[in-house]
């Protein structure tokens, strides 16, 4: 970080999800739904004007594959996504983050995941999750909605003013979901549904507001987005790019074979917020205790992986990135309690190291070192669970401290 001598630095990388992971606030019951007003005619169901405001049923059923770029952004942070979807059961989306790419992918009921390309182990809520996101993708689309006999619809009446249709899917433990359209265009402007969290036992609400509209090959899609908890808009969507083209390759939804030897990524990392820990002395494990007391104290958000630095096999300081949602920055705390800090651009190597066994770790760290040696970096290493390892150079004003 900012002291002079050489060093090492631990990063350990977590299991990472779909933007916007934690924007969940618990489900309360269903709100109040009125009656359309009466009329003198037979009245035409919602889903039936939705799908004609969309693209029309004649296009809509054409639609047998979807791929969309998108940038999502949360509390000042972005994140870059691309996602591929082959109806009705086979999807991926692989997500950019500043210190790793995360990849989960399905075919029918059997789903995966990478880090940097290394398969990583999935929970029950992370099957869930997906399931919600191929259900959702549906959903947003019209897609089969009508002639699945796994789907069923009921028309809900109006709330907020706009009419409301409630689609399950029979399969999987997802939904139900609730769609909200525009009285006069028909068109979808909010999605709620009932999502998976880990760590509860009961699925809590999350919505979306959709705006933007374009036609796309004939079909309406919104470009803009954006996630809300009881109100509060916590994170936003935009659409880049979208395509319903036939995917080319469809061995992209398979989960990849398993590596011998992980492989390392070279990146360069922006500026960012770090608290840092120094003076450790001979109990770290205390120490990280403490850092994350600072952390939680200050009300701050982690949005990276954490660090140790060493000096030979000695661990001297503890990090963890932050978001700063201002330019200002906290003044340096004594060395023996933690400070928030900004971190000038670095350049990163990293591995993924699945079981952090100190030999596997070793391994790790020298393949690194190895890697590094040619370029004058400054060493880093894995430090527990899934792990990188992170180089900076001095002398090089595009790596910054290190």
């Amino acid at each position: 970080m900012s002291r002079p001598r050489r060093k090492l630095l631990l990063v350990a990388l977590v299991a990472l999800t779909v933007p916007a992971a934690g924007l969940y606030a618990i489900y309360g019951p269903d709100a109040q739904y009125e009656q359309a007003p009466q009329t003198a005619g037979p009245t035409t169901p919602l889903l039936t004007r939705a799908i004609k405001a969309h693209g029309g049923q004649e296009r809509l059923s054409l639609v047998r594959a979807v791929e969309s770029q998108l940038i999502g952004s949360e509390a000042g942070r972005e994140t870059k996504a691309r996602l591929r979807m082959v109806l009705p059961d086979r999807y991926r989306h692989d997500i950019d983050i500043a210190a790793a790419r995360l990849v989960h992918g399905a075919v029918g009921e059997d789903t995966w995941s990478t880090l940097d390309g290394v398969p990583v182990l999935w929970t029950e809520t992370d099957v869930l999750r997906l399931q919600e996101q191929m259900a959702l993708v549906r959903c947003g689309l019209l897609v089969d909605l009508e002639s699945d006999p796994e789907v069923s619809t009921e028309e809900l009446g109006f709330r907020d003013g706009l009419e409301w249709l409630k689609v399950e899917f029979e399969s999987g433990d997802v939904g139900p979901f609730r769609l909200g359209f525009d009285p006069d265009t028909s068109l979808l402007t909010r999605a709620e549904w009932n999502a998976s969290v880990e760590g509860r036992a009961r699925k809590v609400l999350m919505s979306m507001a959709l705006s933007d509209f374009r036609q796309v090959d004939g079909v309406v899609v919104g470009f803009q987005s954006a996630i809300a908890v009881d109100g509060e808009v916590l994170a936003r969507q935009e659409l880049q790019e979208v395509s319903f083209e036939p995917v080319d390759d469809m061995e992209i939804f398979r989960q990849p074979e398993a590596m011998t030897v992980s492989p390392i990524v070279d990146r360069t990392l922006s500026g960012e917020g770090m608290v840092i820990m120094d003076t450790l002395g001979d109990d770290p494990e205390n120490a990280q205790t403490v850092l994350d007391a600072f952390i939680d104290q200050a009300a701050l958000k982690k949005n990276g992986p954490a660090f140790r630095d060493l000096e030979g096999e000695r661990v001297v300081a503890l990090g963890v990135p932050v978001e700063l949602t201002g330019s200002e920055v906290a003044p340096a705390a004594a060395r023996e309690a933690p400070r928030l800090t900004r971190e000038a651009p670095h350049r990163v190597l990293s591995t993924v190291v699945i079981e952090p066994e100190p030999d596997t770790l070793k391994l790790a760290e020298q393949r690194l070192r190895d890697r590094a040696a040619p370029t004058r970096l400054v060493v880093g290493g894995p430090g527990g669970g899934l792990g990188g390892v992170a180089f900076g150079r001095r002398d090089d004003p595009d790596t910054g401290a290190g």
